[in-house]
């Protein structure tokens, strides 16, 4: 089973965090009155629904943070840890050589070439060395421990948050070593704030194709379900 809030799982569902979220930016201004800022905090806008135009009729906002999110942004010190949007379009990453195999990190690097570099107004950067503290931390890091929850492929939360919708830095950990493409697609496009589709506004199906490699449980060796799709594209694009 699917974990909805940033893993994949076979097995129980995290209690989901109530919590307030407060406007990502998308040129609405704060409240006028303290119960209008409240109403907004408590209804996060939505970026086909509420914000600047050109989302079609039949799109839905699947970037956290939507109408369907309950959580707050939060770090390392909150639990169950949830993902964010990352803080920034240069999306800079490294991952750990010790527990993630070349030919895992090879895979993985396609994938963040192809589909986030390639085809985004993200701009990929590798680290050689991760920044772990100060202002400017690698965005995402990779890590296989050996260690892992039971049931579980994938895992991505905020370590070190910015604000209640960015995170500084996300840990995404692979059960496997050689993770495949679907799971790094996955669990990267988490990574830069996309759901899955019961956490999108409206609501949709977990396995609606227009969520590409957000569909979960993930389908691993189909073509569409692999990549980020034109639909988390134009996500990714009217974010960052």
């Amino acid at each position: 089973m699917p974990n909805s809030d940033g893993g994949i799982f076979r097995g129980a569902r995290w209690a989901p965090v109530v919590g307030t979220l407060c406007l990502v930016a998308l040129g609405i201004t704060g409240a006028g009155s303290t119960s209008t800022a409240l109403a907004d905090a408590q209804n996060p806008p939505s970026m086909c629904f509420d914000g600047p135009a050109g989302c079609e009729p039949q799109d839905f906002d699947n970037m956290f943070p939507t109408k369907n999110t309950p959580w707050d942004c939060h770090g390392k010190t909150i639990k169950p840890r949830r993902f964010c949007q990352t803080d920034n379009k240069v999306l800079t990453v490294w991952h750990d050589k010790d527990e993630i195999e070349a030919s895992g990190w090879n895979r993985l690097k396609a994938v963040l070439k192809k589909d986030f570099d390639g085809t985004t107004d993200l701009r990929l950067k590798f680290h050689k060395k991760p920044i772990l503290s100060g202002p400017a931390e690698t965005d995402i890091i990779y890590t296989s421990p050996k260690k892992f929850p039971a049931g579980i492929h994938g895992l991505t939360w905020c370590e070190n948050r910015v604000d209640k919708v960015k995170c500084d830095q996300h840990y995404v950990m692979f059960k496997s070593a050689t993770p495949g493409k679907v799971y790094a697609c996955h669990e990267t496009g988490h990574a830069v704030g996309l759901t899955h589709g019961n956490r999108a506004y409206p609501e949709v199906d977990n396995q609606d194709p227009r969520l590409g490699c957000m569909i979960t449980p993930p389908r691993a060796g189909v073509p569409g379900a692999e990549t980020l799709g034109p639909h988390n594209r134009k996500m990714i694009n009217k974010t960052y």
